[in-house]
């Protein structure tokens, strides 16, 4: 049966802590507080012993909802939370949290059986269930980034080999479409062939397989045919395109997560380590259609929320703000070192300066961030901050990535010997208040920013990006 904090491996790990390190009543420096935030994401861990005896660990989402089944995916499950331990073990050099991150990805290599149904000898069969999902946060390529990563960090031949039999799965379900393929209607980062097609590059670079990189171009040409043509684009500028998340959906999202940059910047990477020009153009006319539409003031450029209907929304995060949609322009600055595209980025990080300014943030200031988390708040702000700085040697960028830190940590609540984030700190219907485990909703995500964050001030290490979207 799982069980949570009290089974052999976890009751080692709780033991190993130690006080919390800024003592009582201080705020911790961000080493501190991801070291904490590590600790408190393993006390969450679900354990299982396998049929070798080995210990395997999975993560609920929330830690108020413990009966969940534990589920694999990047954005919400437990291939999320293996990329905060092993980065957590390596730039802490911390042997308890490797053993939590080995069980975890024990946990990811030999997943919990599905649950019985109901009723006995003679019980009509229950369905077949549906094929899992070939994204990158919602199914099987962000498993398989986490085991790589893993690899690239421990160099854990298990877990390639366990990645690579995802990557060469996805291969296998491909659909051929002319001179391209596609996985389904899907387009985007989250749910997406373009979040596929950066698991399939990511795999080529770490096994030097040309395959991989094969099949990310052809399905990145069948995505870059998916676009949609502004024909009220501004004359001898260029194509303008747009991607909405799914095929024959009416609503666009132009930002990261859902839509157009986040589709632009898997097309620019495709045709970056491919050469392939249909990919190339296409992410370039993406970029194109972006700085049309952008809302522009004072030095600032941002993006709505979606349209029709979210004209006037705007956000500062990583799925539908600035914080997303300016990592597309970073890449473009990289990969075809034409320093322009850096402009919009830097135009991006202002307008969350100005509309998140750095006087008054955290509690009992003005300042107030969507949600602490890395997918729509503080932490996707602080990660991109840090990405910005690196780009630009600013260090007006470095600086606000600091402050954003310092307001992340004091958005944390202590927990015994870890710390942990709520989303919108208020309960529910029931008077519960959630606490995320996760990566991209919850504390592992705050964690791992605040653990870039001790990178940037040369306090650790961390060798490799966290995210194939960074």
């Amino acid at each position: 049966m799982a069980v949570r904090s009290t089974a052999p491996l976890l009751a080692l790990l709780l033991l190993a802590g130690s006080a919390p390190a800024g003592g009582p009543g201080r705020e911790p420096d961000a080493l501190s507080a991801a070291r904490e935030a590590a600790r408190w994401v393993v006390r969450q861990g679900i354990e299982r012993t396998l049929p070798d005896g080995a210990a395997a660990l999975s993560f609920p989402e929330y830690a108020e909802s413990p009966g969940e089944v534990p589920a694999a995916p990047l954005y919400a499950g437990s291939a999320g939370v293996l990329l905060f331990l092993e980065n957590a073990a390596a730039a802490l050099d911390d042997p308890d949290l490797r053993k939590a991150a080995d069980a975890t990805a024990r946990g990811l290599l030999h997943p919990p059986p599905a649950a019985p149904t109901a009723g006995g000898e003679g019980a009509a069969a229950a369905p077949a269930p549906a094929p899992a999902s070939a994204a990158l946060y919602t199914g099987e390529a962000g498993t398989a980034w986490a085991l790589l990563l893993r690899h690239r960090l421990r160099g854990d031949a298990a877990a390639l080999a366990g990645a690579r039999r995802i990557a060469d799965g996805l291969i296998a379900r491909m659909v051929p479409e002319g001179d391209g393929a596609s996985f389904d209607g899907s387009n985007d980062i989250i749910a997406g062939a373009a979040g596929t097609i950066l698991l399939l590059l990511e795999a080529a670079e770490t096994t030097g397989d040309d395959r991989y990189a094969a099949a990310a171009a052809r399905a990145g040409r069948t995505l870059a045919r998916r676009g949609i043509e502004d024909r009220a684009g501004p004359p001898g500028k260029g194509r303008l395109l747009r991607w909405t998340a799914a095929e024959g959906q009416a609503t666009h999202y132009p930002n990261f997560s859902h839509g157009t940059a986040g589709v632009a910047y898997a097309l620019a990477r495709t045709g970056a380590a491919t050469g392939d020009g249909t990919c190339r153009e296409a992410a370039l006319a993406g970029a194109r259609w972006l700085l049309a539409h952008g809302k522009s003031k004072d030095g600032t450029l941002a993006w709505c929320h979606s349209l029709p209907g979210g004209a006037n929304s705007f956000q500062e995060g990583w799925c539908h703000g600035p914080a997303g949609t300016g990592r597309l322009f970073l890449l473009l600055s990289a990969v075809t070192g034409e320093k322009r595209w850096l402009a919009p980025a830097r135009a991006a990080g202002a307008w969350i300066r100005a509309e998140r300014p750095e006087k008054g943030m955290g509690e009992g200031g003005s300042t107030r961030f969507y949600s602490p988390s890395l997918c729509c708040g503080a932490a996707g702000v602080l990660d991109f901050f840090l990405d910005l700085h690196r780009a630009t040697g600013d260090p007006r960028d470095l600086a606000y990535a600091r402050a954003v830190g310092r307001c992340l940590i004091r958005l944390s609540k202590a927990d015994g010997d870890g710390r942990k984030w709520t989303n919108y700190d208020r309960p529910d219907g029931k008077g519960i208040t959630y606490h995320g485990v996760s990566l991209m909703l919850g504390t592992s995500g705050e964690g791992m920013a605040l653990l870039r964050l001790a990178a940037a001030e040369g306090r650790v290490t961390l060798p490799f990006p966290f995210l194939p979207d960074r």
